[in-house]
């Protein structure tokens, strides 16, 4: 996944939605979703905004799906996007998952689980 870190500014928009727009979060189970069909006009403005501000960041975008929490607990977006979007191999859209924070500063290098 290649993406491009947001500003400051679209980082406070997300968690500001993350944290006051709670029925765009979900702790999904395998391929559940919102209802989408549920949500207020301002849920669905908030829902416009996220897609907006992603798109922009995630190389072959296609949908946000929710804001739920890792396993440690962070703020964390699930998405639809092209695996291949760079034109190598066949096309595949599938989920992906990026903290919040990894849109602001860039991806976390993996810790090493044995040291």
């Amino acid at each position: 996944m290649r993406i491009e870190v947001i500003t400051q500014e679209d980082y406070d928009i997300l968690i500001n939605i993350y944290i006051n727009f709670p029925k765009l979060s979900l702790q999904n189970k395998g391929y559940e979703g919102i209802d989408r069909s549920l949500l207020t006009p301002e849920e669905v403005e908030k829902d416009k905004i996220v897609n907006n501000i992603l798109r922009k960041s995630i190389v072959g975008f296609s949908s946000f799906q929710n804001f739920k929490k890792d396993k440690d607990g962070n703020p964390q977006i699930r998405f639809q996007y092209n695996y291949n979007y760079d034109g190598q191999g066949i096309p595949f859209t599938g989920v992906g998952y990026i903290l919040i924070e990894e849109l602001l500063n860039g991806f976390k290098e993996k810790q090493n689980e044995k040291s």
